[in-house]
This record gives structure tokens, sequence and C-alpha cells, in this order.
């Protein structure tokens, strides 16, 4: 058994719908960009998708407009949104090669409720408090200081 990398491209946005078509899942770019999950945002999709392909059958129309129900459906914005957020999460935790993910896995190590957070962020659940970033930065900053 073996796995094929996915590029990390992100979410499809300007291609998701078009005449006659509607892109789901992986080939969407509904993965994480943290943890490369994408069973969930997968799973939304395809229903979101069959959902609008129904009502498309239903009023005969496969054009790009009636499909266009797809990309702005409520679920679909929320994963999307999601999303960016988790890019701008995955450059920061690899920012100064990775330091700044290694910090938060050291914190996470000694701070139960710090590694709850660092959980659901990771498994897509859960965007993080105001005082994540602070608190990476001064630890760091405080490891900088230890090593003078």
């Amino acid at each position: 058994m073996s796995s094929f990398p996915l590029p990390r491209t992100g979410v499809l946005e300007k291609s998701l719908y078009g005449n006659n078509l509607m892109i789901v899942g992986d080939a969407a770019g509904f993965t994480s960009p943290i943890s490369g999950e994408g069973l969930h945002a997968c799973v939304i999709s395809g229903k979101v998708a069959a959902e609008t392909a129904i009502n498309a059958f239903e009023i005969e129309d496969f054009s790009e407009k009636a499909l266009k129900k797809y990309k702005f459906n409520t679920n679909l914005k929320k994963i999307i949104r999601n999303f960016k957020l988790k890019w701008s999460l995955a450059d920061f935790f690899y920012e100064k090669e990775g330091s700044n993910l290694n910090t938060i896995f050291k914190l996470a190590e000694n701070d139960s409720k710090f590694r709850k957070t660092v959980t659901d962020i990771f498994s897509f659940n859960a965007t993080p408090p105001k005082d994540f970033f602070s608190r990476i930065k001064n630890a760091n900053r405080n490891k900088l200081e230890l090593n003078k």
C-alpha cells in the first residue's frame, strides 16, 4: 500500500464549479493544510455537490449559474474559511525551520489545557485562542534568552 502526497495548493475556489461540472474532495483541494486530513471536508463537499446536482436535475439546468450554489453553500464556505485560517497557521508553524512547531509541542508536553488546544487545532475542530501565538512567541524569546 502506498500514498501519493497531494500538492499544497488549498481549495481550488475558482474551479469548484462550471457548466456541467463540480469538483469535490481531494481533487478540489479539501485537505487540511496542517494535518493533511480531509475526510470530513471531502464528505461535506460531496454531500453539498449531491444536493446541488439534485436541484439542477429538478430544474433541468446544469449551467454554471445553476451549479454556483455549490460553492456558496454555507457549510462549504465555512470549510473554505477554516482552511484559509489553517494555511496561515501552517505557515506560522513552519517558520524558522519549524521552531514554532517544536515550541508548540514542548508547551503541550507540560500543559494539558494547551495540549487540548493544539489537538483541537490539528484535528480541524477549533481556531486558536487569542493568546496562542503570543504564548509561543514568548516561549521562543525565553528560549533565546536562556541560550545567551
